[in-house]
């Protein structure tokens, strides 16, 4: 708790700096602190930096142009098109639901779970439980992979870890979003989508850039490991 309130503290800290000086001033998070810190917000462009295990992570989001630079100690900066990620997240090319998904009124009793993110299952329970299970094509909001297969006693366990994955996907996209995908919500899920490897100060920096503070941003993290968790447990499945 008490390192909870030194955080929040070291934020309002840097916030009533920035409000208050004729110019930029720049601060520093602690090492060991990994928390974002706004060190620039203006009507241009949000600069934040993070510092975790002592790598300082800097992203710049340019309002007007809509990119999002992030500068990682010791690598190259790297530039995402935030127009051109969104863009490709809701691509109009849908794929096609399989013809062999229940529909309402069918006598198959079934479990199910769908997200934003595309990682979802559908459970058609019966003397033989069948599984679909989906995970995002790419960095699409829209198109998926599928696979289907029969319950074993040998894939039961990763069957289960990718539901409970999905299931806290879910529990997060809520937290962070709500019920209802808006603008904001798009442009971190794409963002996300696109980094599924990025370490936690690339992550944090980047989504707090783009407008992702407190609630929304612990959730967009968890989210994010949890998405990790489900493709891990996708691929193990056979």
């Amino acid at each position: 708790m008490l390192k909870n309130v030194k955080r929040i503290l070291l934020v309002l800290a840097a916030l009533i700096l920035l409000s208050t000086a004729a110019t930029p001033v720049t601060v520093f998070a602690s090492a060991s602190d990994g928390s974002p810190v706004v060190l620039k917000d203006t009507g241009i462009e949000r600069v934040v930096q993070t510092v975790t295990d002592g790598v300082v992570t800097k992203a710049v989001y340019n309002k007007k142009l809509n990119l999002l630079t992030i500068e990682e100690t010791g690598h190259k900066p790297v530039t995402y098109n935030m127009t051109e990620l969104t863009r490709q997240a809701v691509a109009d090319e849908l794929i096609t639901v399989s013809p062999e998904e229940p529909q309402l009124g069918m006598l198959a009793a079934t479990t199910k779970q769908k997200t934003f993110m595309n990682y979802e299952y559908i459970i058609t329970h019966g003397s033989t439980e069948k599984w679909e299970l989906r995970r995002p094509k790419e960095d699409s909001l829209f198109k998926y992979y599928y696979k289907k297969v029969n319950r074993t006693a040998s894939n039961k366990g990763n069957l289960a870890s990718f539901q409970t994955a999905v299931e806290n996907i879910n529990y997060y996209e809520f937290k962070a979003i709500g019920s209802s995908l808006t603008s904001l919500g798009l442009s971190w899920l794409s963002f996300i989508l696109s980094v599924p490897t990025a370490g936690a100060g690339t992550l944090t920096a980047g989504l707090a850039a783009l407008g992702a503070y407190g609630t929304a941003l612990d959730s967009l993290v968890k989210l994010h490991r949890h998405a990790n968790l489900a493709n891990t447990y996708y691929h193990r499945v056979k």
